[in-house]
């Protein structure tokens, strides 16, 4: 790697914890080899195989040589950064994340390309790298992809004193340095959105652990842009009656249908939330919630976006108490399934003794689960009797859309 660019990064004292797979292990290597990679460098963790990618994440990604698996690589990194290094000496550090597919001992149907994403508190940066098929070794590409993840960190470095507007995707192309020949073919480009202080507490916690009173309980989005921010004790009074939770990666025809029938059952607008904490996988970061808003803007504008990080449903309707919540069977079932408390049904009753004294209710729509179509007298016969009696069930002649999002990505893709 250039040693010019290793020094700037150590120059700007901000200690770093990095991840790659499939490429750029050369990046731990060279960092390490020029004296004095202690002060910056926390860990470097380079889980190559498949099962070692998925422990490190905490599930399996969709693609493990895309952006998106970059950047949940980088937000693993960057809460292990901020475990790692004392506040007090190093109150910024970063989270580096990369997935490479390179030149192989077997030819490559695909592209080679390289992505790398960088997290902190001040924002998240994404680059990506089509590489000229064919025209490096692998041993080249490596250097080249190395060089890339140094220059995409000072990228991030610099970012930090910017002035930017906050919540909104920004994309370049990227120009970098490599002491690698980059070819008038090779692609490099840039995304990044930056965020203040309060709104990095409200995605990832106080990392002093000092408690807040201020601090963001709820982001309301409205048309795609973040609008405005609540406290706690403002989010009762501000928020809808009625809430359709979900992911929405990508929203679809089938949520805008759920929050119109709910509506005029209800007699009552119906907003979306999204937790931006998730119980099993690495937290959103800022450029996957606002690529998810975009998108939500585009298949229903007049719809709210509530962002909350309340991943599971008991701390969704405390934070939010006597709120209808819009759900599917496959969701109720899982909220009646010990597995999902432990294995333990007196845990589960817990939860439910908690939704209960929130207030919550749930509206049902009919799903397919497995295949089959979960029927209301089934739900009915299955649900615990505290369970049941908090949820109204919308009959399949009256709703069914069996739209999934995760197909919708997988069609994407082909």
């Amino acid at each position: 790697m250039r040693q010019e660019s290793i020094m700037k990064l150590r120059a700007a004292q901000t200690p770093f914890a990095v991840a790659t797979t499939g490429g750029g292990a050369a990046f731990i290597a060279e960092y390490l080899a020029t004296p004095g990679g202690s002060a910056t460098f926390l860990e470097g963790v380079v889980p190559y195989s498949q099962s070692a990618t998925i422990d490190y994440l905490g599930a399996a990604p969709e693609s493990y040589a895309s952006e998106e698996t970059a950047r949940r690589f980088a937000t693993v990194a960057f809460a292990r950064a901020e475990r790692l290094a004392a506040y007090e000496t190093a109150p910024t550090v970063l989270g580096v994340g990369a997935t490479a597919s390179l030149a192989s001992d077997r030819p490559k149907k695909g592209e080679h390309r390289a992505y790398c994403a960088v997290q902190a508190r001040f924002g998240v940066v994404a680059s990506a790298l089509k590489l000229t098929k064919d025209a490096r070794s692998r041993a080249q590409e490596e250097r080249l992809v190395a060089d890339f993840m140094l220059e995409t960190a000072l990228f991030a470095v610099r970012k930090q004193i910017e002035n930017e507007p906050l919540w909104r995707e920004e994309t370049s192309a990227f120009a970098f340095e490599s002491d690698e020949e980059i070819l008038p073919t090779d692609v490099a480009t840039v995304a990044w959105a930056k965020i203040d202080a309060r709104d990095a507490e409200f995605l990832y916690g106080a990392r002093n652990g000092k408690p807040n009173d201020d601090a963001i309980a709820a982001i309301r989005w409205k048309n795609g842009s973040a609008e405005k921010s609540f406290a706690r004790a403002e989010l009762d009074d501000a928020a809808p009656r009625a809430i359709l939770p979900g992911s929405f990666n990508p929203a679809h025809r089938g949520h805008v249908a759920m929050t119109a029938l709910g509506s005029e059952i209800l007699s009552t607008p119906v907003a979306l939330e999204l937790s931006a904490r998730n119980v099993d996988k690495p937290s959103l970061d800022p450029l996957a919630i606002i690529r998810r808003a975009q998108i939500l803007a585009q298949v229903a504008p007049e719809l709210e976006l509530w962002l909350t990080n309340a991943p599971r449903f008991v701390e969704k309707a405390e934070a939010l108490p006597n709120r209808v919540f819009l759900v599917g069977a496959d969701t109720i079932l899982r909220l009646a399934d010990p597995k999902y408390a432990g294995n333990s049904i007196p845990e589960r009753d817990a939860v439910l003794a908690r939704l209960a004294s929130s207030g919550a209710r749930f509206l049902v729509f009919p799903r397919s689960v497995k295949g089959e179509l979960v029927s209301t007298s089934q739900l009915t016969k299955t649900l615990p009797d505290a369970l049941c009696e908090r949820c109204s069930f919308i009959e399949p002649d009256e709703f069914l859309e069996n739209v999934s999002s995760s197909e919708i990505r997988q069609k994407r893709k082909r």
